[in-house]
């Protein structure tokens, strides 16, 4: 099995969140999600389009530290999300994502996970 390549990567973040969207469209997004107990759908696509804008922020601003994760774990208030609202923000920020790394570049500042837990940042080509 070959490899998928960095750009390729970068186009399934926003073919696969298209792929997504369109098989939720029209769906209802109160609709529990049995796999997340206590989730319904529009939480479940909350989540994933807090993901993208998460990593993107990692990225786009070189964090070194910890980025607060309450738009990806704390779902209390979207309850009741409108599909005409969150289909649209979960395709711009699967977009905004891909564009953030592909300017940040594969061979830039990444993170490494050393044996004591605490993220390191090396940097270069194969870092």
């Amino acid at each position: 099995m070959t490899s998928l390549t960095f750009d390729r990567y970068c186009d399934a973040i926003v073919s696969q969140t298209e792929r997504l969207t369109a098989h939720v469209r029209g769906a209802d997004m109160t609709s529990p999600v049995l796999s997340c107990p206590g989730w319904n759908l529009g939480r479940l696509l909350r989540h994933v389009g807090g993901d993208h804008r998460w990593a993107e922020e990692i990225v786009r601003t070189r964090a070194t530290g910890p980025i607060p994760d309450d738009g990806v774990n704390d779902l209390t208030p979207y309850t009741h999300e409108h599909e005409d609202f969150l289909l649209p923000w979960l395709t711009e920020g699967a977009a905004r994502l891909s564009a953030t790394l592909r300017a940040a570049s594969p061979t830039r500042r990444r993170g490494t996970r050393p044996t004591n837990g605490r993220r390191r940042w090396r940097s270069g080509p194969g870092a």
